[in-house]
């Protein structure tokens, strides 16, 4: 059967068979399945599993211990994208991750060039629909599994990295001002980057500029 055909890396045999080439012309942003293929690529290069492999050079590095992985149905493989869980604890450890450019405590756990390339705007989506966006946020990209947004505050806008999972799991960056913004929720319609622009960037950015004008007295 199908199904049987896709165990491990017959999955992805099985999606190149059904599918058609994407070319220059015809390649456009989809989000979806590409996540499933990273995983495909990892099982197939490291030394034993993919799953013990991110547990041992990842999780374990970073100390994370409290958290859920489920497993595809078909391949076996850890999900890719989605289906995890962790606390808000573990979010920002892989906030500082990501704003370290891959170290942490003085290891190179992810390339460096890979985390700048992940973070940045690869393709700007449009702004047709910006998720949990409003009217301060805009200029929608991708990079690697990482949106990426202008929040406006007054006259002036700042970049805003996310790693973001459904229901309003966030983790967002703001390099300008050495800032992780981590939340949880459970609600999908929530306009939380337009929040973040509008309630919690104003907050930091006063204290900045406090500070400043007191080292200059």
């Amino acid at each position: 059967t199908l199904a049987k055909e896709m165990k491990g890396q017959g999955e992805i045999q099985v999606v190149l068979e059904q599918s058609t080439p994407i070319t220059k012309r015809t390649q456009t942003f989809k989000y979806g399945e590409g996540p499933r293929l990273v995983m495909q690529v990892i099982e197939a290069v490291v030394p034993g599993s993919a799953k013990d492999f991110i547990k041992e050079e990842l999780l374990d590095k970073l100390g994370i211990t409290t958290y859920g992985w489920r497993s595809n149905d078909l391949s076996g493989l850890p999900e890719s994208g989605w289906r995890t869980t962790m606390t808000s604890r573990a979010m920002v450890k892989f906030g500082t991750l990501a704003m370290n450019k891959g170290t942490w405590q003085g290891e190179q756990l992810i390339p460096e060039a890979f985390m700048t390339d992940a973070t940045s705007r690869l393709v700007y989506t449009g702004d047709d629909h910006v998720h949990f966006g409003g009217k301060d946020v805009s200029n929608q990209g991708y990079g690697y599994f990482w949106w990426g947004v202008d929040l406006k505050v007054g006259n002036k806008s700042y970049y805003g990295a996310s790693a973001q999972g459904g229901n309003g799991q966030v983790i967002m960056l703001i390099e300008e001002l050495d800032l992780i913004v981590v939340h949880t929720a459970d609600d999908n319609n929530t306009a939380y980057k337009q929040i973040i622009a509008e309630k919690i960037l104003p907050a930091f950015i006063q204290e900045t500029n406090v500070t400043i004008s007191n080292a200059v007295e």
